[in-house]
Protein backbone atom coordinates (compact mmCIF):
# COMPACT_ATOMS: atom_id res chain seq x y z
CA UNK A 1 0.00 0.00 0.00
CA UNK A 2 1.26 3.48 -0.85
CA UNK A 3 2.19 5.67 2.08
CA UNK A 4 2.91 9.40 1.68
CA UNK A 5 5.64 10.32 4.15
CA UNK A 6 6.87 13.79 3.33
CA UNK A 7 4.83 16.62 1.85
CA UNK A 8 1.18 16.37 0.97
CA UNK A 9 -0.32 15.26 -2.36
CA UNK A 10 -3.03 17.86 -2.92
CA UNK A 11 -1.28 19.69 -5.74
CA UNK A 12 -1.15 18.65 -9.39
CA UNK A 13 1.69 16.24 -10.17
CA UNK A 14 4.33 18.06 -12.20
CA UNK A 15 7.15 15.54 -12.14
CA UNK A 16 7.86 12.16 -10.58
CA UNK A 17 10.92 9.97 -10.27
CA UNK A 18 10.58 6.38 -9.09
CA UNK A 19 13.37 3.96 -8.41
CA UNK A 20 13.77 0.51 -6.95
CA UNK A 21 15.50 0.19 -3.59
CA UNK A 22 17.30 -3.08 -2.85
CA UNK A 23 19.04 -3.88 0.42
CA UNK A 24 22.47 -5.17 -0.53
CA UNK A 25 25.07 -6.11 2.09
CA UNK A 26 22.84 -4.48 4.66
CA UNK A 27 22.71 -1.14 2.79
CA UNK A 28 19.78 0.27 0.82
CA UNK A 29 20.96 0.78 -2.76
CA UNK A 30 19.55 2.14 -6.02
CA UNK A 31 20.57 1.39 -9.60
CA UNK A 32 21.70 4.58 -11.28
CA UNK A 33 20.95 6.74 -8.22
CA UNK A 34 23.11 9.62 -9.44
CA UNK A 35 21.17 9.83 -12.70
CA UNK A 36 17.80 9.68 -10.92
CA UNK A 37 18.77 12.54 -8.63
CA UNK A 38 20.12 14.51 -11.58
CA UNK A 39 16.79 14.18 -13.37
CA UNK A 40 14.90 15.27 -10.25
CA UNK A 41 17.24 18.23 -9.73
CA UNK A 42 16.71 19.37 -13.32
CA UNK A 43 12.97 19.21 -12.72
CA UNK A 44 13.31 21.21 -9.51
CA UNK A 45 15.18 23.93 -11.40
CA UNK A 46 12.59 23.91 -14.17
CA UNK A 47 9.67 24.32 -11.78
CA UNK A 48 11.35 26.79 -9.44
CA UNK A 49 11.75 24.66 -6.32
CA UNK A 50 14.05 26.44 -3.88
CA UNK A 51 17.44 24.73 -3.84
CA UNK A 52 17.78 24.83 -0.07
CA UNK A 53 14.32 23.35 0.29
CA UNK A 54 15.22 20.61 -2.19
CA UNK A 55 18.39 19.66 -0.33
CA UNK A 56 16.66 19.65 3.06
CA UNK A 57 13.78 17.58 1.70
CA UNK A 58 16.07 15.01 0.09
CA UNK A 59 18.00 14.66 3.32
CA UNK A 60 14.78 13.80 5.15
CA UNK A 61 13.63 11.57 2.30
CA UNK A 62 16.83 9.55 2.50
CA UNK A 63 16.09 8.64 6.11
CA UNK A 64 12.51 7.63 5.32
CA UNK A 65 13.52 5.56 2.28
CA UNK A 66 16.35 3.83 4.14
CA UNK A 67 14.08 2.98 7.07
CA UNK A 68 11.44 1.56 4.72
CA UNK A 69 13.96 -0.77 3.09
CA UNK A 70 13.32 -2.66 -0.15
CA UNK A 71 10.59 -0.91 -2.11
CA UNK A 72 9.70 1.36 -5.00
CA UNK A 73 9.58 4.93 -3.65
CA UNK A 74 8.53 7.93 -5.72
CA UNK A 75 9.87 11.45 -5.36
CA UNK A 76 7.41 14.05 -6.62
CA UNK A 77 7.23 17.72 -7.51
CA UNK A 78 3.70 19.02 -7.17
CA UNK A 79 2.09 22.27 -8.26
CA UNK A 80 1.52 25.27 -6.07
CA UNK A 81 -1.66 25.52 -4.08
CA UNK A 82 -3.33 28.65 -2.82
CA UNK A 83 -3.21 31.17 -5.62
CA UNK A 84 -1.13 32.60 -8.40
CA UNK A 85 1.28 34.58 -6.24
CA UNK A 86 4.48 32.71 -7.06
CA UNK A 87 6.37 34.80 -4.48
CA UNK A 88 4.39 33.21 -1.68
CA UNK A 89 5.94 30.13 -0.08
CA UNK A 90 2.44 28.73 0.27
CA UNK A 91 1.99 28.78 -3.49
CA UNK A 92 5.45 27.55 -4.56
CA UNK A 93 5.90 24.10 -6.13
CA UNK A 94 6.77 21.57 -3.45
CA UNK A 95 8.34 18.14 -3.04
CA UNK A 96 6.65 15.00 -1.75
CA UNK A 97 7.70 11.41 -1.10
CA UNK A 98 5.54 8.32 -1.52
CA UNK A 99 6.84 5.06 -0.07
CA UNK A 100 5.58 2.01 -1.93
CA UNK A 101 6.15 -1.66 -1.42
CA UNK A 102 8.03 -3.53 -4.11
CA UNK A 103 5.54 -5.07 -6.57
CA UNK A 104 6.06 -8.42 -8.22
CA UNK A 105 8.98 -8.32 -10.61
CA UNK A 106 8.95 -9.88 -14.08
CA UNK A 107 11.42 -10.92 -16.76
CA UNK A 108 9.10 -10.55 -19.78
CA UNK A 109 6.38 -8.13 -20.85
CA UNK A 110 3.59 -8.03 -23.45
CA UNK A 111 3.13 -4.81 -25.42
CA UNK A 112 0.22 -3.55 -27.46
CA UNK A 113 0.56 -0.59 -29.82
CA UNK A 114 -1.55 2.52 -29.45
CA UNK A 115 -1.18 5.00 -32.30
CA UNK A 116 -1.80 8.67 -31.58
CA UNK A 117 0.02 11.97 -31.54
CA UNK A 118 2.28 12.55 -28.57
CA UNK A 119 0.44 14.54 -25.88
CA UNK A 120 1.83 17.74 -24.36
CA UNK A 121 4.47 17.11 -21.68
CA UNK A 122 5.23 13.65 -23.10
CA UNK A 123 8.92 14.20 -22.32
CA UNK A 124 8.25 14.73 -18.60
CA UNK A 125 7.96 11.79 -16.22
CA UNK A 126 4.94 12.22 -14.01
CA UNK A 127 2.16 14.41 -15.43
CA UNK A 128 0.74 11.61 -17.58
CA UNK A 129 0.85 8.80 -15.01
CA UNK A 130 -2.94 8.61 -14.63
CA UNK A 131 -3.58 8.87 -18.36
CA UNK A 132 -1.04 6.13 -19.08
CA UNK A 133 -2.64 3.89 -16.48
CA UNK A 134 -5.91 4.23 -18.39
CA UNK A 135 -4.13 3.38 -21.66
CA UNK A 136 -2.81 0.17 -20.13
CA UNK A 137 -6.34 -0.80 -19.11
CA UNK A 138 -7.53 -0.02 -22.64
CA UNK A 139 -4.72 -2.08 -24.18
CA UNK A 140 -5.01 -5.02 -21.78
CA UNK A 141 -1.20 -4.99 -21.64
CA UNK A 142 1.49 -2.38 -21.38
CA UNK A 143 0.67 0.19 -24.03
CA UNK A 144 3.41 0.90 -26.56
CA UNK A 145 3.02 4.56 -27.47
CA UNK A 146 3.38 5.04 -31.22
CA UNK A 147 3.14 7.93 -33.63
CA UNK A 148 0.36 7.78 -36.24
CA UNK A 149 2.81 6.14 -38.68
CA UNK A 150 3.39 3.31 -36.18
CA UNK A 151 6.88 4.32 -35.04
CA UNK A 152 7.26 3.54 -31.34
CA UNK A 153 8.24 6.24 -28.86
CA UNK A 154 8.17 4.33 -25.54
CA UNK A 155 6.02 2.16 -23.35
CA UNK A 156 3.83 3.75 -20.71
CA UNK A 157 6.27 2.64 -18.00
CA UNK A 158 9.29 1.58 -20.05
CA UNK A 159 11.82 2.61 -22.63
CA UNK A 160 12.00 0.36 -25.69
CA UNK A 161 15.32 -0.87 -27.07
CA UNK A 162 15.79 -2.94 -30.21
CA UNK A 163 18.63 -5.16 -31.35
CA UNK A 164 19.42 -5.37 -35.05
CA UNK A 165 22.13 -7.99 -35.09
CA UNK A 166 24.77 -6.62 -32.68
CA UNK A 167 23.60 -3.01 -32.98
CA UNK A 168 21.59 -1.53 -30.11
CA UNK A 169 18.90 0.87 -31.30
CA UNK A 170 17.20 3.42 -29.06
CA UNK A 171 14.25 5.57 -30.03
CA UNK A 172 15.19 8.88 -31.63
CA UNK A 173 11.88 10.43 -30.62
CA UNK A 174 12.06 13.58 -28.49
CA UNK A 175 8.47 13.08 -27.31
CA UNK A 176 9.36 10.65 -24.56
CA UNK A 177 10.94 10.44 -21.13
CA UNK A 178 14.71 10.16 -21.02
CA UNK A 179 15.01 6.82 -19.24
CA UNK A 180 17.69 6.33 -16.58
CA UNK A 181 17.76 2.57 -17.14
CA UNK A 182 18.03 3.02 -20.90
CA UNK A 183 21.05 5.25 -20.34
CA UNK A 184 22.64 2.62 -18.09
CA UNK A 185 22.07 -0.13 -20.68
CA UNK A 186 23.62 2.06 -23.37
CA UNK A 187 26.61 2.70 -21.10
CA UNK A 188 27.05 -1.07 -20.80
CA UNK A 189 26.82 -1.51 -24.57
CA UNK A 190 29.36 1.27 -25.11
CA UNK A 191 31.76 -0.33 -22.62
CA UNK A 192 31.48 -3.54 -24.63
CA UNK A 193 32.17 -1.59 -27.83
CA UNK A 194 28.84 -2.55 -29.32
CA UNK A 195 27.38 -0.20 -31.96
CA UNK A 196 24.61 2.07 -30.62
CA UNK A 197 22.34 4.24 -32.72
CA UNK A 198 19.23 6.37 -32.29
CA UNK A 199 16.61 5.79 -34.97
CA UNK A 200 12.89 5.68 -35.59
CA UNK A 201 11.52 2.41 -34.21
CA UNK A 202 9.36 1.75 -37.25
CA UNK A 203 6.91 -1.15 -37.58
CA UNK A 204 9.30 -2.79 -40.07
CA UNK A 205 12.15 -2.62 -37.56
CA UNK A 206 10.02 -3.83 -34.66
CA UNK A 207 8.78 -6.81 -36.65
CA UNK A 208 12.26 -8.28 -37.00
CA UNK A 209 14.27 -7.06 -34.04
CA UNK A 210 14.84 -8.46 -30.58
CA UNK A 211 13.05 -6.04 -28.23
CA UNK A 212 13.82 -5.10 -24.65
CA UNK A 213 11.61 -3.00 -22.37
CA UNK A 214 13.69 -1.37 -19.64
CA UNK A 215 12.83 0.59 -16.52
CA UNK A 216 13.97 1.25 -12.97
CA UNK A 217 11.66 -1.32 -11.42
CA UNK A 218 12.25 -4.45 -13.50
CA UNK A 219 15.57 -3.63 -15.12
CA UNK A 220 15.59 -5.39 -18.50
CA UNK A 221 12.53 -7.36 -19.63
CA UNK A 222 12.39 -9.23 -22.91
CA UNK A 223 9.31 -8.31 -24.95
CA UNK A 224 7.39 -11.57 -25.17
CA UNK A 225 4.67 -10.42 -27.55
CA UNK A 226 3.78 -7.35 -29.58
CA UNK A 227 0.15 -6.76 -30.56
CA UNK A 228 -0.68 -10.35 -29.71
CA UNK A 229 2.09 -11.81 -31.86
CA UNK A 230 4.54 -13.93 -29.90
CA UNK A 231 8.10 -12.84 -30.68
CA UNK A 232 10.89 -15.33 -31.25
CA UNK A 233 13.34 -15.83 -28.40
CA UNK A 234 16.28 -13.46 -28.56
CA UNK A 235 19.92 -13.90 -27.62
CA UNK A 236 19.62 -15.35 -24.10
CA UNK A 237 23.34 -15.11 -23.41
CA UNK A 238 23.40 -11.41 -24.30
CA UNK A 239 20.33 -10.76 -22.16
CA UNK A 240 21.90 -12.53 -19.18
CA UNK A 241 25.15 -10.65 -19.72
CA UNK A 242 23.44 -7.26 -19.74
CA UNK A 243 21.31 -8.08 -16.71
CA UNK A 244 24.45 -9.04 -14.80
CA UNK A 245 26.18 -5.84 -15.88
CA UNK A 246 23.15 -3.75 -14.90
CA UNK A 247 23.28 -5.32 -11.44
CA UNK A 248 26.74 -3.80 -11.06
CA UNK A 249 25.15 -0.32 -11.25
CA UNK A 250 23.67 -0.38 -7.73
CA UNK A 251 24.75 2.66 -5.70
CA UNK A 252 24.43 3.09 -1.91
CA UNK A 253 21.53 5.37 -1.04
CA UNK A 254 23.17 8.74 -0.54
CA UNK A 255 20.83 11.65 -1.24
CA UNK A 256 22.30 15.12 -1.16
Amino acid sequence: MDRANLGDRDGELLLADSFRVSVRDGRPSVRGLTRHLGRLTAGAVRFGVDDGERLAFLGRAREEIAAFGAGFPRLEIRAARGGADASSSASAPFLALVLRELPELGETVDLRSIRREAPPLANLKGPLVSAYRELNLEAGAEALLCDPDGSAREGTTTALLAWDGDTLIRSASLDRVQSVTEALVCDIAAAQRRPITAAALTPALLSGAELWAVNALHGIRAVRSLDGRVLPAGDRNRLAEFRAALDERWEPLRIR
